[in-house]
């Protein structure tokens, strides 16, 4: 039977808040995400068990609601925690079939570290989009579906960067469509963890590209090879947004230096 760890203490204190320390860093969602990942890896949050409420983490750790919600997203978009029926939250162990693995994990802790961090990652995006793009391209005919969807998000993008609003999640939503479009189940855990790992660098990158401008030339460009089916196209544009990217974040600690 599953730990219930949100039981009371005599003193009406819920003993499971022990394990967890006030955040002190900046990086709020990060070292939540932290705090309850180092715990799973010692084993003092197990499978089943029961998570803390909302108000009572967000007292223990001194962060906003808010905040601590946006790290639980983050826990459940790689498969940490889940809701459970009564409307609380659980910790479960990663299910290969169904969630991201461990290495998922790791990869949102490396994501989530310092500036010095910001090219590791593109790095695995200069291995893993450009041939996940020609793979899209490859397999566009059985892909038709999530070609046209990936039109109206860059549609929805370009409307994003008229009104001057940065479009983090159209950014995000188009790469997990090229990830599925290749077919590859792993492909796309992999490029869906990577993608909502990097929400902060693509929202300081995609304000220097003209809010999102530059960027979203680019996405058109990659849409356009793909639905057309042009494998080495897809390839080469891919690259070069990779490439983009990597201009965006230069830019971005040179100024940030400053």
């Amino acid at each position: 039977m599953a730990k219930e760890s949100t039981r009371h203490s005599a003193s009406g204190e819920n003993p499971g808040l022990l394990l967890f320390s006030p955040v002190r860093s900046q990086r709020v969602r990060e070292e939540i995400v932290r705090q309850i990942e180092e715990l799973m890896v010692s084993g003092q949050l197990k499978a089943g068990d029961r998570l803390p409420t909302e108000r009572e983490l967000s007292r223990r750790l001194g962060v906003s609601r808010p905040a601590l919600r946006e790290a639980f997203a983050a826990l459940e978009h790689i498969g940490l925690i889940a809701f459970g029926f009564d409307g609380g939250r659980y910790v479960q162990s990663p299910n290969p079939d169904e969630t991201p693995n461990w290495f998922a994990t790791e990869l949102v802790k490396h994501l989530a570290g310092s500036r010095a961090m910001a090219f590791e990652p593109l790095e695995v995006r200069r291995i893993i989009e450009p041939e996940t793009a020609r793979l899209a391209a490859a397999r566009a005919k059985h892909a038709r579906p999530l070609i046209a969807e990936m039109a109206s998000v860059l549609k929805d993008q370009d409307e994003a960067v008229k009104r001057g609003n940065i479009p983090v999640e159209q950014d995000i939503r188009f790469h997990t469509l090229i990830a599925s479009a290749s077919g590859n189940s792993l492909i796309e855990k992999i490029v869906g963890v990577m993608n909502e790992s990097m929400r902060d660098w693509k929202m300081k990158t995609l304000e220097l590209g003209d809010y999102g401008a530059e960027p979203a030339a680019d996405h058109w460009q990659i849409w356009k090879a793909i639905a057309a089916g042009d494998q080495d196209l897809s390839y080469e544009r891919a690259l070069r947004h990779i490439e983009l990217s990597q201009e965006l974040i230069l830019r971005f600690l040179s100024l940030d230096s400053h």
